[in-house]
C-alpha cells in the first residue's frame, strides 16, 4: 500500500489507508470501480418487496419506488429507509417451494432504533453456502424497527436461510420469539470457544462480540476476500465501499453483518466435520467396517471361486 500511495496509478490510490485495515483495500478499489461504471450492473439487479400469495408462500415484485442504501458513510439527512437487493433469486427444486436447507446462510447486525441521530442501520446479508456468493442483502432503517423486523423474516423465509445476528441487541430476537419463529436463528456458535478460552457467555442464540471475536472475524472476511473468485463475485457496493475505509473506531454495519455470516460459515464446516467424526467412530464401536470388510473378502472369494 506505501508502495502504490508513492506511485499512484489514479487520484484515488493517493488516499489509500493501510492503517488497522487487513483487507485487500487496492483490489477492492478495482472491483468497486468496475462495478460503479457497469451500466448492466443495476438492470442485473432486482429491487423490490416480498409478499404472501393466495397459497401464503412468499414471491417477489418489484417496486421502482424504492431506494436501496448503497451509500458509505451514510447521510443521515437522506431517507434511509431501504429495501432488498437480489442479485440471484433462491435455487428451487422442481416442484418445491422453499430452497434446500442450510444452503443459504444469513448474516445481521442490528442497531439501536431509539437512537435517531445515528448513522447506524439495520443490515443482513444472504450468502449461497455452495458457491461463495452474497445473493441478496437489506440494508436500510424504516420508521420502525418491527417493520426492519418484518423484512428481514421474509427475506429468511424466501431464502430458507438460517441467520446469525450480533445478540448484544435483542429486538429481532424477541420479535421471533413473539410469533414463535426463533427457529429463524442460529444458536450461539460452538467455535467461538476456540477464539475465547473458558468463555462463560451463553445466550442461546446469535453471537455476542468482543474485540476477540472481531479480530477473527475480520481475518475470516480478508481470508475470504483473497480467493480471487470470491473477490470478483462480490455485486455489494454498499460493502465495498466500508470494506475500503474500514478501521476499528468507525461504524461499518454491513462488515460487521458479513462478518456473523462468516462465522455461521466457519460454524457450519465445523459441525459437518464433527458430525463425520462421530458416525466414522459409531461405526467402528459398531464392527460396521469389520463385518463390510468380511462380506467385501466374501464377495472377492466369491469371484476368485467363479
Amino acid at each position: 500500500l506505501d508502495y502504490i500511495q508513492y506511485n499512484p496509478r489514479v487520484p484515488s490510490e493517493i488516499f489509500l489507508q493501510n492503517v488497522s485495515n487487513i483487507f485487500p483495500v487496492n483490489e477492492l478499489q478495482y472491483i468497486l470501480a468496475k462495478l460503479e461504471t457497469d451500466k448492466r450492473r443495476e438492470s442485473a439487479e432486482y429491487i423490490g418487496e416480498l409478499f404472501y400469495n393466495t397459497d401464503g408462500h412468499l414471491e417477489y415484485k418489484d417496486n421502482p419506488e424504492l431506494i436501496p442504501v448503497k451509500e458509505y458513510p451514510i447521510n443521515k439527512s437522506n431517507a434511509n429507509t431501504g429495501c432488498f437487493i437480489i442479485y440471484e433469486m433462491p435455487y428451487k427444486q422442481a416442484g418445491e417451494f422453499e430452497p434446500p436447507y442450510g444452503m443459504y446462510l444469513a448474516g445481521y447486525d442490528p442497531y439501536f432504533q431509539d437512537v435517531s441521530t445515528t448513522d447506524s442501520v439495520g443490515s443482513s446479508f444472504i450468502y449461497n453456502k455452495v458457491t461463495k456468493k452474497i445473493v441478496a442483502e437489506y440494508v436500510g432503517r424504516p420508521e420502525t424497527d418491527k417493520k426492519y423486523n418484518e423484512n428481514l423474516k421474509k427475506l429468511l423465509k424466501f431464502y430458507n436461510a438460517k441467520c446469525l445476528y450480533e445478540n448484544q441487541i435483542k429486538g429481532f430476537f424477541d420479535y421471533l420469539d413473539s410469533t414463535n419463529e426463533t427457529f429463524l436463528l442460529a444458536d450461539q456458535p460452538e467455535c467461538l470457544k476456540d477464539i475465547i478460552q473458558d468463555s462463560r457467555v451463553n445466550r442461546g442464540k446469535g453471537c455476542h462480540m468482543t474485540t476477540s471475536i472481531k479480530e477473527w472475524g475480520e481475518r475470516l472476511i480478508r481470508d475470504w476476500l483473497l480467493e480471487s473468485v470470491n473477490l470478483h463475485n462480490l455485486r455489494s457496493i454498499g460493502l465495498l465501499r466500508e470494506l475500503i475505509l474500514y478501521n476499528h473506531t468507525g461504524n461499518f454495519d454491513r462488515v460487521m453483518s458479513f462478518m456473523m455470516v462468516m462465522i455461521l460459515d466457519k460454524e457450519t464446516k465445523r459441525i459437518v466435520i464433527n458430525e463425520s467424526k462421530q458416525a466414522n467412530k459409531l461405526m467402528h464401536e459398531t464392527g460396521f467396517f469389520s463385518a463390510f470388510n468380511k462380506l467385501t473378502d466374501n464377495v472377492l472369494h466369491d469371484q476368485q471361486f467363479s
